[in-house]
């Protein structure tokens, strides 16, 4: 059998988030540097793209208009973001974008007196470039500011991840360590960079500081890092937390290996048992695209049903019960109502049925969920 060629490798320069995807998993970074192959995103990746472009424009705005901030603009934009780059995306996506971007002009306004630009590139033009063994080195910075005459630098990095990082997951991630040097580079007389990273989701921030000494012994794991990633040979998958959210998790060996090889192993020891966990996130990451991009269609055009199953909305009813009157009637019917104020709605229905006194007290609370149903829908005869 004649090995198949590679595909040719597309030139690449190294980057934060370059890096952090090689360090995560090769293949997934050989598919977005290395071939070109587009992502298929999940809603989560939708968010986030449209989420940073639009938070992009709304500083590259307030920045060009000399304005701190500007509240009424970030609807606007979102709203444009939306419309060229939304096509396929439902609209409650908007709906976050238009949440989380209103939660971040509330928290958040320029500095202009520090402010040296927004949405920037480094090295910027006209800088000598910064290469790694051999590759060129670039980062796009949100925010860039200068204090005590320009001896220390302030890049600000905007994130709209679910959860906050602590203290040390900040200071290990990979832009903290990058950014300085970068910094440093292309301003000669900065002596430490300050690297600010703000959760728009929750109003938080995390910052690391960086000193000449202590960026420049980063550059020699840099260096070895770039290296890794223009070494020949195969590019292999490693399954974790990134399949969560990876694109190219429909084209991941490992899911390709699940589907055509019906036999997995039993394990008999923890690392024939990682192997399975291995499969398992990757099965499980691609089931949840195919179940989100089946949410929206359903939500869009109605439930689909193909041989006995059901997939699509559905409206629900959960019974609730009005608190204060509940409090007063339950000592009567010889219930404790601290024990009965938080239960499960199965469990309230059935209490409903052994005391019907509660009845008067009780209203449904309706809503829709997206479901899957087996035995509900019309049989499709081949």
């Amino acid at each position: 059998m004649i090995e198949q060629p590679r595909a040719p490798v597309k030139p690449w320069r190294f980057s934060a988030t370059a890096a952090e995807i090689a360090t995560d998993c090769m293949y997934a970074f050989s598919q977005k540097y290395e071939l070109g192959i587009p992502e298929i995103p999940s809603r989560a990746l939708h968010i986030g793209r449209l989420l940073a472009t639009t938070v992009e424009r709304y500083q590259t705005h307030c920045f060009e208009l000399g304005v701190a901030s500007d509240v009424t603009e970030i609807e606007v934009i979102a709203r444009k973001v939306y419309a060229e780059q939304g096509q396929g995306v439902p609209l409650d996506v908007l709906d976050e974008v238009l949440k989380v971007g209103r939660w971040y002009v509330e928290s958040y306004v320029l500095d202009l007196e520090r402010l040296a630009g927004v949405e920037m590139w480094l090295p910027p033009t006209g800088a000598d470039p910064l290469f790694f063994a051999g590759r060129e080195v670039v980062g796009k910075v949100d925010q860039l500011s200068f204090e005590d005459e320009g001896r220390l630098a302030i890049v600000t990095d905007q994130k709209s991840n679910w959860s906050v990082w602590s203290e040390d997951d900040a200071r290990e991630k990979l832009q903290a360590r990058l950014y300085p040097l970068l910094v440093m580079h292309s301003f000669p007389d900065v002596e430490e960079v300050e690297v600010v990273f703000q959760f728009i989701r929750w109003g938080i921030e995390r910052r690391v500081r960086v000193s000449r000494a202590e960026a420049y012994i980063q550059k020699e794991n840099f260096e070895a890092l770039s290296q890794l990633m223009q070494r020949p040979g195969p590019r292999p998958a490693t399954p974790g937390a990134r399949c969560s959210f990876c694109g190219y998790v429909s084209r991941c060996p490992v899911f390709k290996s699940a589907r055509e090889n019906g036999v997995f192993v039993m394990p008999t020891d923890h690392i024939e048992a990682g192997k399975v966990l291995e499969t398992l996130l990757v099965l499980e990451a691609a089931i949840a695209q195919r179940r989100a991009v089946l949410r929206d269609f359903t939500n869009a055009h109605g439930a689909v049903a193909v041989n006995g199953v059901k997939a699509g909305y559905e409206k629900t009813a959960t019974p609730r019960v009005l608190t204060k009157q509940f409090r007063e009637l339950a000592p009567g019917i010889g219930l404790d109502p601290d024990e009965w104020l938080t239960v499960p709605a199965t469990d309230l229905r059935k209490l409903l049925k052994k005391k019907p006194s509660l009845e008067a007290i009780t209203y449904e609370e309706t809503g829709t969920k997206f479901d899957t149903r087996r035995g509900e829908a019309e049989e499709v005869t081949a």
